[in-house]
């Protein structure tokens, strides 16, 4: 079996964010998630105001994934980091908004992202 392609992750930039965009549409479409935008759009999920970074993963030249850091979570999130670190909440990132495509060359099934698909954006061995 010849060796998987290289996978890159790196700090988004402005062009990614189409590519980033169709990714939340095609995981959407696949597995329902996000279930709720609220009064925003798919682009403003994708790039939350607040994030403290975001990155893509490129394989192939084509962005794969995408995952954003941000101060803060659903409550119940961070009631139970802070719990469990003993720490304050204002000492705490979450990562967010963490969505590898269904077809992006790590797995083709439609629960990629819930059966561990994103784990193949996360490695860069």
């Amino acid at each position: 079996m010849p060796d998987p392609a290289p996978l890159d992750v790196r700090a988004r930039e402005p062009a990614d964010l189409a590519a980033c965009v169709a990714i939340a549409e095609e995981v959407r479409r696949t597995d329902g998630y996000p279930s709720f935008l609220g009064d925003g759009t798919l682009e403003s999920f994708v790039s939350p105001d607040d994030a403290l970074g975001t990155w893509v993963a490129v394989l192939d030249g084509r962005v794969v994934g995408t995952v954003a850091l941000r101060p803060r979570s659903a409550p119940a999130s961070a009631a139970l980091a802070t719990g469990t670190l003993g720490v304050e909440a204002e000492r705490l990132a979450f990562v967010a908004r963490l969505m590898v495509a269904p077809t992006g060359g790590c797995s083709t099934s439609p629960s990629a992202r819930r059966d561990g698909g994103a784990s193949c954006a996360c490695s860069t061995s």
